[in-house]
């Protein structure tokens, strides 16, 4: 297991990082647009498919773990508990609400978590949230309710679906404090590897009492299980929890509010979900939020400061 360095004084290394933080963040974002409409085309009850993509990724995890050089260990899966915890109940709650209520509400609501990190990032991680980051995470939230707004009416809208995503919301938060905690003593393969196996075992005994039809999959299914489970399931959280290691966590709560945006666009293509000229109108102040935070930040890297401690990556 790789461990943290003391604060590195190599300021000449720091911003180029931040900087492919602030990629690898956006990388994930592109995934993680997919995973919903992946997810509501499967033909599987909510908790039998999240039994099967988390098993799937656990074994692409793992195996990519010990390729890269690690192993698992008790003192790894120790600093992994509390985000593979959250990691699960967040599985167990989305795709439960994915199934009740529209694509664009339930991705929409789970990332409202800059809500959540402006709070808790200055007095977990001693983050300073600069005057313009709270006006444009306040904006983009904005956007992110006249999404919500524009879903009431529609026939795949479901109130008891939306509360099932707002207590996602708290799990994914959750999960990103601890992968933030823990990206100073573990990589991102490390903590990746981690949290994905103990997410798996909290997601197991919800799936085998749910008392959900458990197929068996077709071929198709297994086809794009094992390719929800690869790209979102993996890579989606390999590039953010990098990137957690690189760039402030408000950073990654903002790019996960872009998520929706994707899933809702994927979601008319491929599914025939309408989008409301509301939702639209959110869906462009969302990302009109996001490319200026991304700028802003972008710049801001190029002005030296000391790197935080942090785990070396592969």
């Amino acid at each position: 297991m790789t461990t943290a360095p003391a604060p590195s004084s190599d300021v000449e290394g720091a911003a180029p990082r931040r900087g492919l933080g602030y990629v690898a963040a956006v990388g994930a974002l592109v995934f993680w647009g997919g995973q919903a409409v992946i997810a509501k085309g499967i033909e599987l009850d909510p908790l039998p498919l999240v039994f099967f993509r988390i098993w799937l990724a656990v074994v692409w995890s793992v195996g990519m773990l010990y390729l890269t050089g690690g192993r698992l260990s008790g003192a790894l899966l120790r600093r992994c508990l509390l985000g593979g915890i959250a990691f699960g109940l967040d599985l167990v709650l989305f795709f439960t609400a994915l199934k009740l209520t529209t694509v664009a509400n339930t991705t929409v609501i789970a990332s409202l978590q800059p809500v959540l990190l402006v709070f808790a990032a200055p007095l977990l991680f001693h983050e300073k949230i600069k005057v313009h980051e709270i006006l444009l995470a306040a904006v983009a939230i904005v956007g992110v309710v006249l999404v919500v707004f524009g879903a009431t009416g529609l026939p795949e809208w479901s109130a008891r679906g939306d509360v099932w995503a707002l207590a996602t919301l708290f799990a994914w938060t959750g999960y990103f404090m601890a992968s933030k905690a823990a990206r100073a003593h573990l990589s991102a393969v490390e903590f990746t590897a981690g949290a994905t196996l103990i997410a798996a075992v909290v997601v197991s005994p919800f799936a085998a009492l749910s008392g959900q039809d458990w197929g068996p999959p077709t071929a198709a299914n297994w086809f794009w299980i094992a390719m929800m489970a690869i790209g979102p399931g993996w890579a989606g959280h390999y590039l953010m929890n990098w990137a957690l290691g690189h760039v402030p966590i408000w950073f990654g709560g903002c790019v996960a509010l872009a998520s929706p945006v994707a899933s809702a666009v994927m979601a008319a293509l491929f599914l025939d979900e309408r989008v409301t000229l509301l939702q639209g109108l959110g869906m462009a102040v969302t990302v009109a939020s996001l490319i200026a935070m991304t700028v802003i930040g972008a710049l801001l890297t190029a002005t030296p400061a000391p790197a935080p401690a942090v785990a070396a990556d592969p």
